[in-house]
């Protein structure tokens, strides 16, 4: 707030003196009205001003606008958008906030057994690289992925990566499941996971005698990776209203340390063929299947 003081400008006009007032020998004011001297020669009276007000009254403005607006710029409007991102209705409701419990195959176990899910969808500060600019998003997670190689084999290419070279442009979007008009399909871009247990089950043995079901953690990825939610980007982007891909989360890149641990099931081919499913694996899973990851405690 401006405050503007008004002062006013001193003068020299007043009125006269008393008629009883005189002024002494010395030059001072005599206002004994029994004092007959007649003034001094050539000392001019002294004028005794009574100035009608000393300071004069200070009048406050406030102005309507404090800073006047910036020609050529105009005026910024502050808005409070409705949603900044659009609400994703397929996250599980736990958080990744108790991912660090698991800590050996106990817990490991009773985690397969019991719970199952674990992990949330959230909404990525950055765009698709294509003409719609399409919101991308992530799960944090736990997930599964069905894979034949043994587990001394992907320690020694250090995790899962997929076919394609993801530093091609249509290689990422195809990761993002938004290549094209193959929208939802990721092909050899990156590497497949799913939300639930059952939905890898069948990727577990390729055919061959045994067959692995790793379990990984989605928040230990490096800064550099993504693990994409493919019903997510297809549903909030307005390609889809249903999941269509079976929950998939499509990663492009798994290092050994995220990986929790595995099931090794054998004789997983058989087990299949006789009619056995994922959920029926779970309901007489042994705990001699259950392995946990020492790399991952260390991670």
């Amino acid at each position: 707030m401006s405050v503007v003081l008004l002062t006013g400008c001193g003068g020299d006009d007043a009125p006269p003196p008393p008629v009883n007032m005189a002024v002494g020998v010395d030059g001072a004011v005599n206002t004994d009205p029994s004092t007959t001297s007649p003034p001094v020669t050539g000392v001019p009276p002294v004028t005794a001003t009574t100035p009608t007000a000393v300071t004069p009254p200070v009048t406050t403005t406030i102005p309507t606008t404090v800073t006047p607006p910036v020609t050529g710029v105009p005026p910024v409007t502050t808005t409070t958008p409705t949603a900044t991102t659009p609400p994703v209705t397929t996250a599980p409701p736990s958080t990744t906030a108790t991912l660090a419990s698991i800590a050996n195959r106990r817990e490991l176990y009773d985690f397969l057994t019991k719970e199952r899910a674990r992990g949330e969808v959230v909404g990525l500060p950055y765009h698709a690289d294509n003409k719609r600019k399409d919101r991308l998003y992530a799960y944090q997670g736990l997930v599964f992925r069905g894979d034949s190689r043994i587990p001394t084999d992907i320690a020694a290419i250090d995790g899962f990566e997929g076919g394609k070279d993801l530093r091609l442009p249509d290689n990422l979007l195809e990761a993002q499941g938004l290549l094209g008009l193959a929208v939802g399909a990721t092909g050899q871009s990156g590497v497949s996971t799913a939300k639930k247990l059952e939905d890898a089950f069948y990727y577990c043995s390729a055919g061959k005698r045994d067959g692995y079901i790793y379990i990984v953690d989605t928040a230990k990825l490096p800064a550099r990776e993504a693990a994409y939610d493919m019903a997510a980007i297809i549903i909030q982007n307005g390609y889809r209203k249903d999941d269509l891909t079976g929950g998939e989360v499509n990663v492009t890149k798994i290092p050994f340390a995220a990986v929790v641990g595995w099931i090794a099931i054998p004789n997983a081919t058989a087990f299949m063929d006789a009619g056995g499913s994922g959920e029926t694996m779970l309901s007489t899973l042994s705990m001699d299947w259950v392995h946990f990851n020492p790399y991952y405690a260390l991670s």
